[in-house]
């Protein structure tokens, strides 16, 4: 199962994804997460030999300049990329033989993370060949896909309804958390997932800023060590970053307070 997750906070952008490749026969290591430039990041689920045909077709369209309109560039290298196999298939006639044309295996689902020079922010994509790359919203801030996408997503829109919900002044969103809070979600969050199929291979996280991009490794997002402590690190993050007076008022109208001291915190 594939899940790939990228989330804006305040100090850049947390990249994410399980390290699991399955071919039919076998479940393989790899890491689907590629830097293009130090600014630009792809994520890519689907067949591992057309991810690769896609990434290629994606590097050669964007360094075609220092500084591309991003939105039109991916398009661009969508289209040059389903022209590929589309000829491909046409090619080998392989739509003609019903136990080799799966039309899913040829057209990859993912990711893009860029850090934009031209407008100086962070651009999240989604990309879902053939059709046309989505820009998230800055409202949005996140997006999930592969075959655990739908999951996460929901997971991470709970979050986000309780966060965005709360009374006006202590209102809060993805860009009001750190890196480190938003890695250590999305690490508890990819391990819920994997559950779900016993072959997951770990996971490889990223952070990708102004200043380029970096691996994020578990002991950074936890550093106290042992089983079952991952949740209350989580929480005293959160604690660390949320306003105070937005979790007194919080913590107090919503018997919060209990689950705190259920965690010991």
């Amino acid at each position: 199962m594939t899940t790939i997750i990228a989330i804006e906070g305040r100090d850049g952008v947390v990249f994410c994804a399980d390290l699991q490749a399955t071919t039919d026969l076998t479940k393989e290591i790899a890491n689907k997460i590629r830097a293009i430039r130090p600014n630009e990041m792809l994520g890519c689920a689907g067949s591992t030999e057309y991810i690769d045909v896609f990434y290629q077709h994606v590097v050669d369209t964007l360094t075609k300049s220092e500084r591309p309109d991003y939105l039109r560039a991916m398009n661009q290298a969508i289209d040059s990329y389903c022209e590929y196999v589309a000829q491909r298939i046409e090619k080998l006639r392989l739509d003609r033989i019903p136990i080799f044309y799966q039309p899913r295996n040829y057209y990859p689902q993912g990711i893009f993370v860029v850090y934009d020079k031209n407008e100086m922010k962070h651009r999240l994509f989604e990309i879902q060949t053939p059709d046309p790359c989505v820009e998230v919203s800055e409202f949005q801030q996140r997006v999930a896909t592969g075959s655990g996408g739908v999951a996460a997503t929901v997971i991470l829109k709970t979050f986000e309804n309780i966060i965005g919900t709360w009374p006006s002044p202590y209102r809060l969103q993805w860009k009001d958390f750190s890196t480190k809070f938003i890695g250590q979600m999305c690490w508890i969050l990819l391990r819920r997932i994997s559950e779900l199929d016993a072959f997951t291979s770990g996971f490889a996280f990223y952070e990708l800023s102004a200043n380029g991009n970096r691996g994020i490794n578990y002991e950074e997002l936890f550093p106290e060590p042992g089983i079952g402590k991952q949740l209350p690190q989580l929480v005293q993050t959160a604690l660390r970053e949320v306003p105070p007076n937005t979790v007194a008022a919080i913590v107090g109208s919503s018997g919060l307070m209990e689950v705190m001291r259920g965690l010991g915190l």
